[in-house]
């Protein structure tokens, strides 16, 4: 979930399930009352913005959020009725189960309805549920015959004895073999139907919220494992208090606020409540992803695009969206979404061209390094690509490879780097490891030491947990999960017990070793380790500060390993790099040692 972090420092909000706190609907209150109750706010506030992609349905959930000292002067003191918290859950299951349907499948899917003969009623649920799976190993069979992966699917068994309702199931299932060929598949009953999905302008949530209810009796619903979740997103600035009090005042201006906030989108419907405690209203908004024409053309590769800035606002979350679904690290699409935006506010005109794009690189090369120039350059060049084939009306991933703008930008040649600079030394590593000891900051001196003792990068820190670790007592390495790949990083006895010894003593059981305290259950962000490193190079005189962030002990690990006869195609497998010649960069000396080396010539 993407989230705002320096905002959400500045309130210190904490997670609530807001949806408990509503209860009034606002069209129950008189206007003139409206305008009272908006100056009646207790506790010092702001609002947060949670948007969920499902499919083509996109839903805005606007929400106060509060401090931790203030939510409870709010907290209901009677807990809510079996009942009431039976509606929430129900709702908030059937919210979720909607989202899934409308993320995972689409038209080109069915809805199979399955019934049983007199001879072939199961006498349990749970024989029902064994003959749909059977009925599911059938499907993928004959799917796997022609060429297809497992289907994905959601299905839902329902019956009521005391309604002498039957048991029956509905099935919802990707698309790819033939209806008949389903329909015959299923041997168990008679009346088996069909039908094609039929989305209307919300999705399926017709279907979906039909499938999701809850009768009397019993009624689960089982999903596949291959189900893709929506993407759900949270920012802390995207509406201001004041426009928010203006579509409470005036509910006509949502449509106009929402369709100017996200303009790859269109309006539906809303919904807002009031809560009669805090005096805080809850905004709910439905809207859908705006269908685009699609253009017929011959070849588009040599069909031009003429790019203007509304357009790339335009695709600007579209983009997001996409680099989210494709399981993009949240670091990843939050950096995208930073250098584009910076990018589009440069032009303060509505055409572009590419010498405005390359008055722009221009101003990139005056202010950073060319890594970082490139780094911009190869995100604005892929963003203008997608915008491209998007308007051409034919974006695909293996053709985006393909297409050539007009106006790409050209990345800088550097020189080829030969050796690693910066790189801290094991006699300043051993001064920090005292220091971090004598100052009582032990959690920094072992996120220091795993490290110095593995090469793993700092943001891989989170796969070091205490059952990782146990497990590496037997397996000997620890797996490591990082830009879509999986490697084992070889684990030292001796580390594993100091790490083991370091829970015990800290009554860590379970997960991370170095737990946020802000966000349990997560590890410590990757901005406070840094600080922590730099502060500690700051109090040993001697080590320069360039030598001062997590990255650093990785360059070290990678130097000593080598220098004890370790080769780089082993270093390569450890470290995690997919080109070998990034790892024999460390083999090579660096600029202080080759001046070393020419100092010691004579003639």
């Amino acid at each position: 979930m993407d989230i705002n972090k320096s905002t959400k420092r500045k309130y210190k909000e904490i997670e609530y399930d807001y949806e408990n706190f509503y209860d009034t609907p606002s069209n129950q209150i008189e206007d003139a009352e409206i305008e009272k109750l908006l100056k009646k706010s207790l506790i010092d506030h702001h609002y947060t913005t949670k948007t969920i992609l499902a499919g083509n349905q996109f839903e805005v959930e606007l929400y106060p959020a509060f401090s931790k000292k203030d939510i409870d002067k709010f907290k209901p003191k009677k807990r809510p009725s079996k009942k009431n918290q039976k509606n929430l859950n129900e709702k908030n299951a059937r919210k979720r189960f909607v989202r899934l349907i409308n993320n995972n499948f689409n038209e080109n899917d069915f809805v199979i309805h399955l019934t049983y003969t007199n001879e072939n009623l199961p006498p349990t649920e749970k024989e029902a549920h064994r003959k749909v799976v059977n009925y599911l190993r059938r499907i993928n069979y004959a799917r796997k015959k022609i060429g297809l992966d497992n289907a994905k699917y959601v299905f839902v068994t329902e019956f009521d004895k005391d309604k002498k309702i039957r048991v029956h199931h509905h099935l919802i299932i990707e698309g790819g073999l033939e209806r008949e060929k389903m329909k015959k598949l299923w041997t168990d009953g008679k009346r088996t139907r069909v039908e094609e999905l039929e989305p209307d302008e919300f999705g399926l949530a017709g279907l979906a919220n039909y499938l999701a209810k809850d009768p009397k009796g019993k009624k689960r619903w089982t999903p596949s494992k291959n189900l893709k979740q929506p993407v759900e997103r949270k920012s802390y600035t995207s509406f201001s208090k004041r426009k928010i009090r203006n579509m409470i005042a005036e509910d006509s201006l949502i449509s106009t606020y929402m369709n100017s906030n996200y303009k790859s989108k269109q309006y539906l419907d809303h919904e807002i409540r009031y809560n009669q405690i805090n005096h805080m209203y809850y905004i709910y908004v439905r809207m859908k992803v705006r269908d685009r024409p699609r253009i017929e053309r011959r070849n588009i590769w040599y069909m031009k695009v003429k790019l203007t800035r509304s357009m790339l606002e335009d695709y600007l979350d579209e983009f997001i969206d996409e680099e989210m679904m494709d399981e993009k690290a949240s670091s990843t699409y939050n950096k995208y979404h930073k250098v584009i935006s910076k990018f589009i506010d440069y032009f303060n005109k509505e055409d572009i061209s590419k010498k405005d794009m390359i008055a722009y690189k221009n101003e990139l090369v005056n202010k950073f390094s060319t890594k970082t120039v490139n780094n911009y350059v190869i995100i604005i060049n892929k963003f203008i690509k997608f915008v491209e084939l998007h308007e051409l009306g034919d974006f695909d991933p293996t053709k985006a490879k393909k297409h050539v703008s007009e106006y790409r930008l050209k990345t800088i040649k550097e020189q080829e780097k030969t050796s690693i600079e910066n790189v801290i030394k094991p006699i300043e590593y051993k001064r920090m490891l005292k220091r971090a000891k004598s100052n009582g900051d032990m959690e920094t001196y072992m996120i220091m030491k795993v490290l110095a003792y593995t090469g793993i990068r700092v943001s891989e820190l989170q796969s070091f947990t205490v059952e990782s670790v146990k497990e590496s007592k037997s397996k000997k390495y620890v797996k490591i999960y990082n830009k879509g790949k999986e490697r084992e990083v070889p684990m030292r006895g001796d580390l594993r017990r100091e790490l083991l010894a370091y829970a015990n003593d800290n009554k860590i059981k379970s997960g991370t070793f170095f737990p946020s305290k802000r966000k349990p259950g997560h590890m410590i962000c990757e901005r406070t380790i840094e600080k922590r490193i730099m502060k500690l190079c700051g109090e040993c005189r001697g080590i320069e500060k360039t030598k001062a962030h997590p990255h650093s002990f990785r360059h070290m690990f990678s130097i000593q390993y080598l220098s004890q006869n370790g080769n780089s195609a082993e270093l390569a497998k450890i470290l995690g790099h997919s080109d070998i010649k990034t790892t024999e960069i460390y083999a090579n000396t660096s600029k202080e040692e080759k001046k070393k080396n020419m100092e010691k010539i004579k003639y």
